[in-house]
């Protein structure tokens, strides 16, 4: 499963997720921080990337690097943090933006992204 950002391609295997540039060309990064992750959503106006994971947790991964992006309280663990999240959904026209995720215990959570 993709996500596209600008040129750039994000998708995740079931231990990593990746980066590739210049349109799929090239590999920019691949990271393993995430646990089991979901499709991956590119958050332009952050340089981030939202992935879900299975170890309960939702992620904010710097969209040049594929590390831990270093926000604060982030990964935020969703419900009792027993349950893999999904792929998350991004809404940068509320403010402020939220993203949604599910997990595989049937909750939907809405989380604050700033």
């Amino acid at each position: 499963d993709w996500a596209v950002g600008s040129d750039d391609l994000y998708f995740s295997t079931p231990n990593r997720v990746w980066s590739l540039e210049d349109a799929g060309s090239h590999l920019r990064w691949s990271s393993s921080v995430v646990s089991l992750p979901s499709t991956p959503v590119y958050l332009y106006s952050f340089g981030q990337v939202l992935v879900g994971s299975g170890d309960g947790r939702l992620y904010r991964l710097s969209a040049s690097t594929g590390a831990d992006a270093g926000v604060a309280s982030w990964p935020v663990t969703l419900g009792a943090g027993n349950a893999a999240v999904g792929s998350p959904a991004f809404d940068s026209t509320v403010t402020p933006a939220l993203a949604y995720a599910g997990t595989e215990s049937g909750g939907v959570y809405a989380v604050v992204v700033q």
